[in-house]
């Protein structure tokens, strides 16, 4: 089952924004998507694939492909590369050229690139690109699933899941930055199963997972060699299999004819060597392996791959591996290639004796791949030094990976001097302050440090991403803090960055623990109520994930507040919200709509004003038209609202024609509605003129009297046999047409020319003030108005 995920681009820019999976192949000749391991990179490339009609190739293949013209795509489709890091890197040539020289031959296609998001060297990688695309690759980040996509994801695994009870689990032992990641989660879903609880840690978890990927759960081979093979044995030789296959830069194993084994690929009979009872090929048909094609295997997965093989190592490592050499085939020149740098995190989580060299190496590596959660004090400190170091030699070190998920054995207390020191220091790294606030979450020492994280929330000065990594530490780790405060505090600063930070935060906390006053107003001022609000450079879809988890009654009453906040606007009548605060109208109302019974009058006022086709939420549009077409008495009662409301300009013909359906498509006068009201004013005994001028404007909305079929007829001649004011209104509207068009384009023109020196005379004023400055130069922007 497939999860359509949820991805970023431009992510840590200004120019950051939610875009969908069908938008990324007109995104940019060259897309990379990134993500942490096992966040499902695969599983997307292969949707991509289906949906765009494009080539796939795993990048280590194509990587060693010699002719590459096989991958050749017709002229504008993209060639999916997945799996750039799992290519082995060397000094001689960085595979990363030899990528960019294969398709230059097919000259250079359209193409999307999957990777490892730390592994992504962004600003090298981004001019190699430029140079030989004459453009900048655009990263696109696949985000963690959200509660609501995990909850998918476990009922489509396995149907005997309870998915909220799974979750709340998960919650409860802290382990909720597993869930975010299809593979982990898919790992704690099957422990889950098996042993009716959960681990309490990522190291835990592999553990206890790749023993059950060794068990053998088919009594028709009960008696199978794997069946009769220690559990602890099969993960040994798995351990080593994977270690000589990840050292090797191998992508699995051929077990057909060792002399036509592909490229990549190891010969079953070469692994048989270095195991001589035989134990190989017994594990390589367990799952650990999974089928690539036919007499090809590859490991599950490369994280499970790394983990069994670094804990096989580490063995070596104590008995009689020698570490000089080792540590010649994972190294080169003091750094990690990118293919080897989960192996050798987790070969310095294995193993103390090199625990230090390796953090030394590859700090942030240490961090990102391996498990920091049982550190001990004393190498918390050494890592936290050696990232300190990276970053003084390295600001950037991060590139675009954003998504660190579990950081959390550097917030110690141990640790609390240096922490705060990191955090507070004028000359301190944005990306590393980042990662040590991430580290917060969940720790004890996050209420050690509130009012450190207080100032930076408030700070307006200090980086986006300092601040919403101290919100996200303060509310995650349910801290005592006076929330309402805080948010009125930013929302009242002013500046697009403080209206995102509140309602992100508010979105982290919890939407049912604030006002609708205070939701209402920030996500009116995240969005701005007119367009020249939002002059100022924007994230776009800032408030998409407060609006998802405000329940319905509570978005009825931030409906009021925002609605309220446009009329005291006091703009003319046709005047209308921008693009983005009215697409966060919409989605308020779609999910206001299953909450409790709305009046119609209410509905008409949140919607008033927007110009709904201008908004971009597709879906909830849809949502909202389906549920006004099903409910026809509703309905009815706002369109009536609206038809009998004279301060309309054009009377009711506009209510018809524009108001009605600018507002939401779902409100359209039908023929079935029209003939409604037409019959309703009929059936009234007496008529104001209102009604008269509605009746007619109905049936002139209805179409030629020619076309008219009988249900329509017999509506206009029930009003006209009942009224004859309406009669008469029938008999002009019958009539041919006798006008004076030449008298009506003078009297146009008259008006025209009335309308437009009054806007002159009103320019004028306006600027007879600014004389003195627009002479100067101080306003110049002026002169493109007056002219």
């Amino acid at each position: 089952m497939y999860i359509p995920r949820t991805l970023i681009a431009a992510k840590g820019t200004r120019d950051e924004s939610v875009v969908e999976e069908s938008d990324i192949a007109a995104m940019g000749r060259v897309v990379v998507l990134l993500g942490e391991p096992g966040i499902g990179k695969t599983e997307l490339t292969k949707q991509l694939e289906s949906t765009f009609g494009a080539k796939r190739v795993a990048a280590g293949t194509f990587y060693r492909t010699a002719d590459p013209s096989i991958y050749q795509v017709a002229a504008g489709a993209p060639l999916i590369i997945d799996g750039l890091d799992e290519v082995p890197t060397s000094n001689a040539e960085p595979s990363i050229d030899r990528i960019l020289t294969s398709l230059g031959k097919l000259k250079n296609p359209n193409v999307i690139i999957s990777c490892r998001a730390a592994d992504w060297t962004g600003a090298i990688n981004r001019q190699k690109f430029s140079q030989d695309y004459g453009v900048m690759p655009v990263p696109v980040h696949i985000q963690p699933f959200s509660y609501e996509q995990a909850t998918e994801f476990l009922l489509g695994y396995d149907t005997r899941i309870a998915a909220d009870q799974l979750l709340s689990a998960i919650q409860v032992q802290g382990l909720n930055d597993l869930v975010g990641n299809p593979l982990t989660l898919r790992l704690l879903a099957e422990v889950w199963l098996k042993d009716g609880g959960l681990p309490g840690t990522k190291t835990e978890l592999l553990r206890r997972a790749t023993e059950l990927l060794t068990d053998e759960e088919n009594p028709a081979h009960d008696l199978s060699r794997q069946a009769q093979t220690s559990t602890e044995k099969l993960m040994e030789v798995g351990g080593s299999i994977f270690a000589h296959l990840l050292l090797a830069g191998a992508v699995g194993i051929a077990t057909g004819n060792r002399r036509k084994a592909p490229e990549g690929f190891v010969p079953l009979t070469e692994l048989n060597d270095t195991c001589a009872d035989g134990n190989v090929e017994t594990v390589i048909k367990t799952r650990l392996f999974r089928p690539e094609a036919e007499d090809q295997l590859i490991p599950i997965h490369r994280v499970i791959a790394e983990y069994l093989a670094a804990r096989w190592l580490s063995r070596q490592l104590d008995s009689k591996l020698s570490e000089r050499r080792l540590f010649r085939l994972i190294e080169v020149n003091g750094g990690v290639p990118s293919a080897l740098r989960g192996l050798h995190a987790w070969l310095g989580h294995f193993s103390p004796k090199v625990r230090e060299r390796c953090i030394d190496a590859d700090p942030y590596g240490f961090l990102r791949y391996g498990d920091t959660t049982h550190l001990s004090a004393q190498s918390a400190r050494h890592l936290l030094k050696a990232l300190t170091k990276l970053a003084d030699d390295d600001p950037y070190f991060r590139s675009e990976d954003w998504g660190v998920r579990s950081v959390a054995g550097l917030a110690r207390g141990e640790l609390k001097s240096e922490i705060i020191a990191l955090i507070t220091s004028p000359q301190r790294h944005v990306q590393l302050s980042a990662l040590i606030l991430t580290s917060l979450v969940g720790s004890t020492l996050t209420g050690d440090v509130i009012p450190e994280l207080l100032g930076l929330i408030r700070d307006s000065k200090a980086p986006y991403v300092e601040r919403h990594a101290a919100a996200e530490a303060l509310a995650k780790s349910n801290i005592a803090v006076d929330w309402h405060e805080l948010m009125h505090d930013l929302l009242s600063k002013g500046k697009h960055e403080n209206y995102r930070l509140a309602t992100e935060t508010i979105a982290v906390v919890g939407p049912t623990y604030f006002s609708a006053n205070i939701i209402g107003n920030a996500i009116a001022s995240l969005n701005g109520i007119n367009e020249s609000e939002r002059r100022e450079a924007r994230v776009a879809g800032a408030d998409y994930l407060l609006i998802k988890r405000i329940p319905p009654n509570l978005a009825q009453d931030v409906l009021d507040v925002i609605a309220a906040k446009i009329a005291s606007k006091k703009t003319d009548r046709y005047w209308h919200p921008g693009r983005s605060l009215t697409s966060s109208v919409l989605r308020l109302l779609s999910s206001a709509l299953d909450g409790l019974p709305i009046k119609a009058a209410r509905l008409w006022s949140w919607v008033s004003r927007i110009e709904s086709q201008r908004g971009s939420p597709d879906e909830a549009l849809e949502q909202i038209k389906v549920y006004l077409q099903k409910n026809e008495v509703f309905r009815r009662e706002v369109q009536r609202i609206v038809l009998y409301d004279t301060s309309i300009g054009g009377g009711p013909w506009m209510a018809i024609v524009h108001e009605l359906p600018r507002a939401l498509p779902g409100l359209n006068i039908t023929i079935e509605d029209g003939i409604f009201f037409l019959n309703e004013i009929a059936q009234t005994k007496i008529l104001d003129s209102h009604q008269v001028i509605l009746w007619a404007d109905l049936v002139r909305a209805m179409g030629r009297p020619d076309r008219y079929d009988e249900v329509r007829k017999s509506a206009i001649t029930s009003g006209t046999q009942q009224h004859t004011e309406l009669a008469d209104q029938y008999e002009q509207i019958s009539r041919p047409p006798a006008r004076d068009y030449e008298a009506e384009e003078t009297e146009r023109q008259k008006k025209y020319e009335i309308n437009r020196q009054a806007k002159f005379r009103k320019h004028r004023v306006r600027f007879a003030k600014e004389t003195d400055q627009i002479t100067t130069g101080q306003k110049y922007w002026c002169i493109g108005f007056i002219s």
